[in-house]
């Protein structure tokens, strides 16, 4: 047993049920998905075997290598890291979320692709503010965004990530937060609001994430850093 990884996960679950509470909600509705990226596949199955089952990754090649290590675990994988026009096809048939979808292209793509599957591939659009250079698809855009995945019969539209910028006050980033949560109820088969990472996930849980990103807090510092 990592008694590491198992003080890790407590301590957390604590947090997380102290945030649901003060906000008057369940601890149950909050997900929690392992960033996984530069850990080894020993400590993820560490942590699998301490009940977690939602692993992230950023980078395609290191996902691929590590499902190969754990594919006798039936682990949710999820893709939460950009996305390039040339691995869409390789995302598309091996993970069940892809959290950063941000053009309509990409999409079309990711449809095309898991043509064939049992399954849908749950897809989350990428929210950004509307003054950030960062990927993603602003407040104004995404309406248009929604309406275009009537089009996409393998691909099953979730909901949405948010990852806002450095530097804001508690209280901007509770604004925001609310505005991407109000966004949420726009889609008609929305229920997953990615938001909130080591740093902040007790004000996004708080606001009404349904899912928290945790790298750091879960596994401690990476092996690497890219």
């Amino acid at each position: 047993m990592d008694t590491d990884l198992q003080n890790r996960i407590k301590r957390l679950q604590i947090k997380v049920n102290q945030a649901a509470k003060e906000a008057n909600r369940s601890p149950d509705e909050i997900k929690i998905l392992a960033i996984s990226k530069g850990q080894d596949s020993n400590r993820i199955r560490n942590l699998f075997e301490l009940g977690q089952i939602r692993f992230g990754e950023n980078y395609l090649q290191e996902a691929k290598m590590k499902q190969e290590q754990l594919k006798n675990l039936n682990i949710e994988w999820h893709f939460v890291g950009s996305i390039q026009s040339n691995k869409t096809k390789e995302i598309a048939k091996s993970f069940s979320y892809v959290h950063s979808v941000d053009r309509i292209k990409t999409a079309v793509r990711l449809n095309a692709h898991r043509e064939g599957q049992k399954v849908a591939l749950n897809v989350l659009v990428q929210i950004r503010d509307n003054d950030s250079n960062k990927n993603g698809v602003t407040l104004d855009e995404s309406y248009k965004f929604f309406q275009a995945f009537r089009e996409f019969s393998n691909l099953r539209l979730r909901g949405l990530m948010y990852f806002p910028d450095a530097g804001k006050t508690r209280r901007k980033l509770i604004y925001d937060y609310q505005k991407v949560t109000d966004l949420l109820t726009e889609i008609e088969s929305g229920d997953t609001l990615s938001m909130g990472t080591s740093d902040d996930y007790f004000l996004a849980i708080q606001s009404g994430a349904t899912m928290i990103r945790i790298g750091t807090e879960l596994f401690g510092p990476r092996n690497y850093t890219t």
